[in-house]
């Protein structure tokens, strides 16, 4: 799913990227293993931060995220992971989370799942 004001040429890239066929880690190792079945443009929208966002797409789904709860008082246990060789990522920020989507006759869903936020870092060498 891209912003709806991608344009063709745009979606055309990503779709060969993800697909991994122009090379480049962690596509050309990832991309083989699913196969792609279009891009889906829509608004998209970001409220709040961190592990405490909800991340919307317009008419087709949304993901909502926060932070793990000490049962016993309810508050807020900010966990970190941190990984010194991590592929895609290095320092996630930990929660709890719940999302849903549908588009191109695929639905997903799962309610309090693994949440993590984090900043892509990768490079081809």
């Amino acid at each position: 799913m891209v912003d709806a004001a991608t344009n063709d040429k745009q979606t055309d890239a990503l779709q060969q990227i993800l697909a991994g066929k122009l090379g480049g880690m962690p596509w050309e190792v990832l991309g083989p293993t699913a196969e792609i079945l279009g891009v889906v443009k829509a608004k998209i929208t970001i409220e709040g931060s961190g592990r405490k966002s909800t991340f919307r797409a317009e008419g087709v789904g949304e993901g909502r995220g926060d932070t793990l709860k000490n049962p016993v008082p309810g508050e807020d246990q900010l966990v970190h992971v941190v990984l010194d060789q991590g592929l895609l990522w290095k320092k996630g920020e930990c929660g709890a989370g719940s999302f849903q989507a549908s588009a191109l006759g695929l639905s997903v869903a799962a309610e309090k799942t693994n949440w993590i936020y984090y900043q892509f870092e990768w490079a081809n060498s």
